[in-house]
């Protein structure tokens, strides 16, 4: 018999991740077993960039972005991947693919080692945003003083010197960078991780990691807490397995300081520590990446003079552009050269002097060397920033599969500076020549103390959705001939009762066509509160406040007291006096860093309506989707950002030094004018989406009628518990005054000024972060009958203190309550076995669960695991009671496991004999004896030795072999069935108990091509057919 097989892998995984059916298959999947929620409780990544913010790198942000909107639509963006391997080592299994993710181009954006848009996924990493200074070793102090105080008491004339210059003495250490030393920090960096099964946020908080939606999770660094401890960073999984990374990503900062950003796994092992995972990362390469923001500087509030050592144009209003492009960060950044899974490997090959893949090869081991099962080419355009083709080849290099990629045709020139749209996307505008930085700022008037007003700037920051398409992915063809073709639209907001077009791209449509010309054809349409209403929420509307307000870099007040800085004891210097000062505001053509945070959230859109015309099957569909919107709490504040300083109080009663002095000679002269406006500045003060999700609220499903008009069929409703555990406060620090002569390391004016004045020499506003949980509570569904009658079904949970599911109930058409009670490790802590598991974090595996029916108990199922001793804990007995039944039943008995972890002897029911015999480093079953003790077998093998052997080789040699299939003659009353395998790609050869053989074949791609009999007989064969 032949059969003839399509591969369409790429295809399914496209129209699952692209139509919003994967996030409700994850969810329905969930729904209908008694596993745990955590899959639903996926988190986000942190792409903020505040004030002294250092982000990870592009291309470790692209990764997270790929996380955070690979599980809705709410966003509109397009994401999906392409599976390159999927390790398998023992319990440890590691997809490793091919990941693309956009919502449109961005005028910064990096191509990264595959290609613009691309990522190489590896199953987990941890990135940093430092926000200030780094957290290790700077920690921010977990009693610090609000800013509310702070002000307060820097403007009271009243409040005591002591009390001024511990303020003072507080900011400044915090602000300067000199300070770093110091150990002290205001903001809190942002560490986002990734692992199987889960991604969140963490902090350091008292000096250790503290996870934001408390993950049930460890986290653990090096010893002490220094930059050197997070070259070990650790995260332990709720099975205990153990993630180890290592710094891949730093930062070069000021001084030219290196700081880690970016993390990646360097180990994974098994809760036993024997499957291991390792990998290997090439020397560090130095990546630059310019954000090209130019600043305008506006001087007024002048006094003084000109004279000789004084700035030309202390006393001139007018802008003043610097139109150097700024490199924002250098990264050093490690490539990924190797994984090694014991059996096999999968290597990395660069193009030679770039950081671009060019082969990514998978190996079996064998005794003597490294044997090529297949490899992936990746091919570039002719820029090589776009990835063209992904092509397999097998160990001979022969063509077998290719994947093609096509994108929107380019509107300008690669190499040009982007300026970017007020989202940053491309939008037309680029830099085209140094010699004015004007086109880079949207325009804006400044109106001097002075009533002079200025005119800033002469460009656009308007979404141009033909450029942000420029260079966007547009179809994938598949090696069976068929593609699948993506079409994007502006992404929208309302503001002011009118519908605008925003930053990015939304997918409109996406068409799937088959080899044979058949098409698929998925049509989306978006809303806010209302179904199709066009239009989604935007945190930040650029309408809502003026250009100066969200751009504002730095606002300082610059004062020149004297030349000569007061001495130590503060006694009045000759002279002390102020000889000039100026207000020098220098705006950014980007955002500054607040705002740039609120800003960068996405255009949600609440309300989905997916419809599906599939010419395949000649059927038509519509689903509706609802979400919840996690940033909704998430708050900011527009504050007063003076350095006029027309609230400074003057103690007209002062009369002793140095406060007498500084009322009379310097206070009064630098209350700015009457004419000087306020600005205002954006501050995040709440940030709660750390652990709220956007969650999928409910799903319509439609069917189409005879006359085009659709009727629902199926309804599902989701409800949610929101759960705050607590809230850490801290503050942000901005400069208010500088004072020219003063420098780091030596401050004796500013010190002065801020130990006795009420002048602020720095401004400080109060933020939080809130920690909590989210979980799913209650589950509706309703199907719908054609003669219109509604089946509905109510599904209800609730977890234990860890956040485990351990009640789910279940009401259905007919009343019937049906009940299901489960406990883990943490729940039976009286055990000491149990208490060993939640030590190691082995807690994510449920021991024993009851069902009930109308409250009456119906039966129970408990795996009673047992400490094997060197971390093995597994299952020793399964055991069962019925109703009536007086006490449990023993049905499974495991008596030994090998050293790896796999059963190696199982009896049920007390008389069925299981023994298994593994081998290829404990990857592959090689026997499997029934009827026959383990003592049996291991006698007839020769002893425990010989097992052993069997079970740590690669493969077993010929002669011992022999000794395996001998078994069925030594043992003549067992079954023996044994297994040969060609490593990493399948099984070769099936011996049953009679001594009769299966035979598989494989092409040098890997893939099966043939079986045959005892006789060598062929009984199927497979043929791959694709298309060029």
């Amino acid at each position: 018999m032949k059969k003839i097989l399509y591969f369409s892998l790429i295809v399914a995984l496209l129209f699952a991740e692209l139509s919003n059916a994967q996030t409700m298959r994850v969810a329905d999947e969930y729904l209908f077993s008694k596993d745990s929620i955590r899959s639903l409780l996926f988190n986000n990544e942190y792409e903020a960039e505040m004030p002294h913010v250092i982000p990870p790198s592009p291309g470790m942000a692209s990764l997270f972005r790929y996380i955070e909107q690979s599980f809705d639509l709410s966003t509109g963006a397009l994401t999906f991947s392409i599976p390159i391997y999927n390790i398998q080592c023992g319990p440890l299994s590691l997809p490793i693919s091919l990941s693309y993710e956009t919502t449109g181009r961005r005028a910064h954006e990096v191509a990264g080692s595959l290609g613009v848009g691309w990522s190489l996924n590896t199953g987990a990493m941890i990135a940093r945003t430092i926000n200030g200074k780094p957290d290790v070793p700077a920690a921010v102090p977990s009693e610090i003083k609000s800013a509310a105080q702070i002000m307060a008491e820097t403007l009271d004339v009243n409040t005591p010197t002591e009390i001024k210059e511990q303020n003072y003495d507080l900011l400044q250490t915090i602000f300067h960078p000199e300070m770093i030393g110091y150990d002290l920090d205001n903001e809190y960096d942002i560490f986002s991780y990734s692992i199987p099964g889960y991604s969140g946020n963490f902090i350091f908080y008292k000096e250790a990691p503290l996870l934001l939606d408390n993950a049930p999770l460890l986290i653990n660094t090096g010893e002490g807490f220094e930059e050197q401890s997070l070259n070990e960073m650790m995260i332990q999984d709720d099975k205990g397995v153990l993630y180890e990374f290592q710094p891949t990503e730093f930062a070069i900062m000021l001084y030219n300081r290196r700081y880690v950003t970016g993390w990646q796994l360097s180990k994974i092992q098994s809760p036993d520590r024997k499957h291991v995972i390792t990998f290997k990362y090439a020397a560090d390469k130095d990546t630059d990446y310019s954000l090209n923001s130019p600043t305008v500087t506006i001087v007024d509030e002048c006094m003084g003079n000109t004279s000789a050592g004084y700035p030309p144009f202390v006393c001139n209003e007018y802008p003043n552009y610097s139109a150097t492009g700024q490199i924002a960060n250098s990264y050093s950044i490690s490539r990924l050269t190797e994984i090694d899974f014991g059996i096999g490997k999968i290597t990395f090959e660069y193009k030679e002097n770039e950081n671009k893949i060019e082969r990514i090869k998978i190996c079996a081991k064998t005794e003597n060397n490294d044997r090529l099962i297949k490899y992936l080419e990746c091919t570039r355009s002719s820029s090589n920033k776009f990835l063209e083709s992904v092509i397999w080849k097998d160990s001979q290099g022969k063509v077998f599969e290719k994947y093609n990629f096509e994108y929107y045709p380019l509107k300008t020139n690669e190499q040009e500076v982007q300026i970017g749209d007020y989202w940053g996307y491309r939008n037309g505008m680029f830099f085209s020549s140094p010699s004015t930085a004007a086109p880079f700022f949207v325009p804006f008037n400044f109106v001097t103390s002075t009533g002079a007003i200025y005119k800033i700037g002469s460009g656009s920051q308007n979404a141009n959705p033909e450029y942000a398409k420029s260079g966007i992915l547009k179809k994938v063809f598949y090696p069976t001939g068929g593609y699948t073709e993506f079409l994007y639209e502006s992404n929208k907001y309302k503001y002011l009762d009118r519908i605008r077009e925003g930053g990015g791209l939304r997918i409109k449509q996406i068409n799937t066509v088959d080899p044979l010309g058949k098409s698929i054809v998925k049509r989306y349409k978006y809303g806010y509160y209302e179904y199709e209403n066009d239009y989604g929420r935007v945190k930040f509307a650029p309408e809502a406040n003026p250009v100066a307000n969200r751009n504002t870099l730095s606002d300082v007040l610059v004062v020149n007291t004297t030349i000569n800085a007061p001495n130590s004891s503060y006694a009045p210097p000759s002279p002390f006096a102020v000889s000039w000062k100026r207000r020098q505001k220098t705006y950014s053509s980007s955002m500054n860093g607040d705002t740039r945070f609120f800003n960068n959230i996405p255009v949600f859109y609440n309300r989905i309506t997916e419809y599906i015309d599939d010419e395949t099957n000649n059927n038509s569909f519509k689903t509706e989707y609802e979400y919840s919107d996690k940033y909704n709490s998430t708050d900011y504040s527009l504050y007063y950002y003076d350095t006029t300083f027309r609230d400074i109080l003057i103690n007209s009663s002062a009369t002793s030094y140095p406060m007498s002095h500084l009322q009379s000679n310097i206070l009064s002269v630098l209350k700015g004018s009457a004419n000087s406006d306020w600005d205002r500045k954006l501050y995040g003060t709440f940030y709660d989406f750390y652990w709220k999700k956007n969650n999928l609220l409910s799903k319509r499903e439609y069917v189409t009628n005879n006359d085009g008009s659709y009727s629902i069929a199926k309804s599902t409703d989701f409800e949610y518990k929101e759960t705050p555990i607590d809230t850490i406060s801290s503050i942000k620090i901005e400069k208010c005054v500088e004072f020219p002569f003063d420098h780091p390391g030596s401050r004796p004016h500013e010190l002065f000024m801020g130990k006795y004045s009420t002048l602020p020499i720095f401004r400080c506003f109060d933020y939080s972060i809130s920690r909590g949980r989210n979980s799913l509570s209650r589950k509706k569904e309703s199907l719908f009958t054609k003669n219109g009658e509604q089946i509905q079904t109510i599904t209800t949970y609730d977890e234990n203190e860890i956040g485990f599911l351990n009640k789910q109930e279940f009401v259905g058409s007919s009343s019937e309550v049906i009940k299901e009670e489960i406990q883990y490790p943490s729940d039976l802590k009286d055990n000491s076995v149990y208490r060993a598991m939640v030590d190691l974090n082995i807690v994510n595996i449920p021991v024993r669960k009851k069902r009930y029916v109308d409250n009456v108990f119906k039966e129970q199922i408990e795996t009673v695991y047992m400490d094997w001793g060197n971390n093995f804990f597994l299952p020793g007995e399964v055991l069962t009671k019925k109703e009536k039944q007086s006490s449990s039943v023993l049905r499974v008995k495991y008596h030994n496991y090998d050293n790896y972890g796999n059963p190696a002897y199982i009896v049920k029911d007390e008389s069925e004999k299981k023994v298994y015999i593994w081998g290829y480093m404990g990857k592959y079953l090689i026997a499997e004896i029934l009827n026959a003790t383990y003592e049996e077998v291991e006698t007839k093998l020769g002893g425990r030795d010989m097992i052993n052997r069997l079970t740590n080789r690669l493969m077993p040699t010929p002669e011992e072999w022999s000794k395996i299939n001998a078994l069925r003659s030594l043992l003549p009353n067992s079954q023996v069935t044994t297994f040969i395998y060609n490593p990493l790609i399948g099984v070769t050869e099936v011996i049953d108990a009679r001594g009769m053989s299966q035979y598989y074949q494989y092409d040098d791609a890997g893939r099966l091509i043939r079986t045959q009999n005892h006789d060598k007989n062929t009984e199927k064969t497979y043929d791959y057919h694709y298309r060029p």
